[in-house]
């Protein structure tokens, strides 16, 4: 057996915290079965329509549908040294981009609204396998719609605050208000 290589250990520009790793226990939340019409931007739409169902925070797994509209962007090396990486410029891959498994985690932003981060795999119009982070605002689902998965946070929430050792603007959990 081939034994794997040693992970490599990024070491970020900002001030160290800890805990590194931050988390709230929550009692059980909702488990939802949404359905995000053609035309619907995926990640505006699903925080949209989970506000509706009084939702601020989830865990959404997607797979399947298709986009008539797509950009995604990749992590690269960030070349002013503020983070270790950053985005990539917009990818535009040819349409019709055909999803295959998405995980998404809904928050809110600094000011409450929603906030969502994707992680994707799809094919493009070519056929090719391709994965990055999917564009809020970017991405209009294609014909026939999309089906999502979606399970609430509880009693806990995640919201963006600047986190100083990353110089990013990470969800952060915190308890729900009652």
């Amino acid at each position: 057996m081939t034994a794997l290589p040693e992970p490599r250990r990024v070491e970020h520009p900002g001030e160290e915290i800890e805990p590194r790793v931050l988390s709230e226990v929550s009692e059980p939340g909702r488990e939802l079965r949404l359905h995000l019409p053609e035309g619907t931007d995926i990640l505006n739409g699903l925080g949209a329509v989970l506000r509706e169902q009084g939702i601020n925070t989830a865990g959404v797994r997607l797979g399947g549908g298709s986009f008539k509209k797509f950009s995604y962007y990749t992590g690269v090396e960030d070349p002013t040294g503020y983070r270790v990486a950053t985005f990539s410029p917009p990818n535009f891959p040819p349409l019709p981009v055909t999803l295959a498994i998405a995980n998404v985690m809904v928050g809110m932003d600094e000011e409450g609204a929603p906030r969502s981060h994707c992680h994707a795999i799809f094919l493009d119009g070519e056929g090719n396998k391709l994965g990055g982070h999917l564009i809020p605002g970017e991405c209009i689902i294609g014909p026939g719609g999309l089906v999502a998965w979606a399970t609430a946070g509880g009693t806990a929430e995640l919201q963006a605050h600047h986190d100083p050792e990353t110089n990013f603007p990470l969800l952060h959990p915190s308890k729900a208000e009652a």
